[in-house]
């Protein structure tokens, strides 16, 4: 299929609600859209005629692929290599029209063809940046994460395509990873993307009347033909943040020195794969999903599983929405994964485990974890992560109400104790079911270097196959005190 869209000379898109023909409906049904009576700039664009006029542009750009975002045709995982490998499009959207190539969006109305190319360039990386996709002349894991997290939500009629329907990218990306891919995850970088992490289960919107403002979600599903360690073995949305190590590496294979982020990840394990060097659409499922290794085992005991509720208030407004792309966003803060408290025999705090799908634990049972790789990063990075924020608004730091403070791109970035009675993102973190009361935490100095493994949560089937059911960080100091034992394991 890399071959076919990138090689056309243009793609058309029937976006429309349910495609431009439906036996559901008649009449040509157009996604649900913003209505551009108002443009998002800052005051002092205002006083700029042309900031305002280029403000007024990416609004309505913008607009057309949250437009997009809400067609059925955004949400099946089939159409998504149609959108990332062809060069240009006309995209309809029922009683709306545009075009998007490579260098610029044009629709009927508003955006024409201009000979100030360079800036129409400007204003569509900046809402559409996935357009200038290349081959990469090194293994660039950055452009790899960029495809992979938003595809893997998307709704399949055949749980087994979840591979079969990315692997026209992951053919376009081939030449630049040498060692090619294992269900997805390429080998060069297997460690690296073994950390991946599920940022909510399928593809929902924020808001919806059914629900009394917020849809529900739910956990990553699993797809149990492909593997339980690769992406491609579960319905969810990949967390960027996830791939945070693996980003840091530049093109000479060393860690670039970054003064945002400081996670390092050192290798320890090495997997054996089972699979065979060459993956198609057709012979998919004949591959064993297997890999194996020497790895060194400890079990743990959980504390507590912890979730988000919503706090509530009493809102001026009718209702709460969201008009951001819903695909790689934190809103609603209970549209993302459980958090694992762990302990260890002693009772001192040890690790957090984030929940892949709908595994469960019970306080004092222990749970398998094994080490897949190490790694470090200072206290200033660890107390930012996803895991750690759920921590510190726990019953065990601070159980009282919040309101979520959001970054630009609808990434949770921190929290308020003021509660706001406006837009709805006042949130509870709450232990779920039995859990222990009280734990020490341990304190993070910001330029101080913590070192770490990383884990899976596994749990056994048949023939004593391990699954992964979490993945997470264990302290050292707690890992190793744990005398752990060396086992020869097969991950599936």
């Amino acid at each position: 299929m890399d071959r076919i869209y990138s090689g056309a000379c243009m793609t058309i898109v029937a976006a429309a609600e349910y495609g431009m023909f439906s036996s559901l409906n008649s009449t040509i049904h157009t996604p649900e859209t913003r209505h551009l009576t108002s443009v998002r700039c800052s005051d002092s664009d205002l006083k700029n005629p042309i900031k305002l006029a280029k403000a007024a542009k990416a609004d309505r750009i913008q607009s057309y692929y949250e437009t997009l975002c809400r067609s059925k045709w955004a949400q099946r995982a089939w159409t998504y290599q149609e959108h990332i490998l062809s060069k240009r499009v006309v995209f309809f959207l029922g009683s709306q029209i545009f075009w998007q190539c490579e260098c610029a969006v044009w629709d009927s109305s508003q955006l024409r063809p201009q000979q100030d190319g360079e800036r129409s360039s400007e204003i569509l990386s900046e809402v559409a940046p996935m357009r200038k996709l290349s081959v990469p002349t090194w293994p660039d894991f950055s452009i790899y994460a960029d495809l992979v997290c938003p595809y893997n939500g998307r709704e399949l009629s055949h749980k087994e395509d979840g591979l079969s329907a990315f692997l026209g990218v992951l053919n376009y990306l081939a030449p630049a990873f040498p060692q090619g891919f294992s269900f997805g995850l390429p080998r060069l970088y297997i460690d690296h993307a073994l950390l991946w992490q599920p940022l909510r289960g399928t593809y929902r919107f924020a808001w919806s009347p059914e629900s009394g403002g917020h849809r529900p979600s739910t956990p990553a599903a699993r797809r149990p033909t492909l593997p339980s360690w690769a992406w491609c073995g579960w319905q969810c949305f990949i967390d960027p943040e996830s791939f945070r190590p693996a980003l840091n590496i530049g093109p000479d294979g060393h860690d670039k020195p970054s003064i945002e982020s400081s996670w390092k990840l050192r290798n320890t394990v090495t997997w054996e794969h089972m699979a065979s060097s060459e993956e198609s659409a057709h012979d998919t499922l004949s591959i064993p999903n297997q890999i194996s290794a020497s790895v060194a085992r400890v079990f743990f005991l959980p504390v507590a599983t912890l979730g988000f509720q919503y706090a509530s208030t009493m809102r001026r407004s009718a209702f709460y929405w969201a008009f951001a792309n819903p695909v790689l966003v934190d809103n609603p803060l209970t549209s993302l994964s459980k958090v694992v408290v762990v302990r260890d025999t002693a009772g001192k705090f040890s690790s957090l485990i984030r929940i892949t799908g709908d595994a469960t634990c019970r306080p004092g049972k222990p749970i398998e974890l094994i080490a897949i790789s190490q790694g470090s990063v200072k206290g200033k990075c660890l107390r930012s992560c996803y895991e750690e924020k759920v921590l510190l608004r726990s019953t065990y730091a601070d159980p009282r109400r919040f309101h979520a403070v959001y970054d630009r791109d609808g990434r949770w970035v921190g929290s308020e104790d003021k509660i706001s009675r406006e837009d709805g993102h006042n949130y509870r973190v709450v232990p779920e079911g039995e859990y222990e009361e009280s734990l020490d935490l341990p304190e993070y100095a910001d330029d101080q270097e913590y070192q770490f493994y990383n884990v899976l949560w596994v749990q056994r089937g048949e023939n004593d196959v391990a699954y992964r059911a979490g993945c997470g960080r264990v302290l050292a100091e707690a890992w190793e005190k744990s005398d752990p034992e060396n086992i020869r394991i097969t991950l599936g």
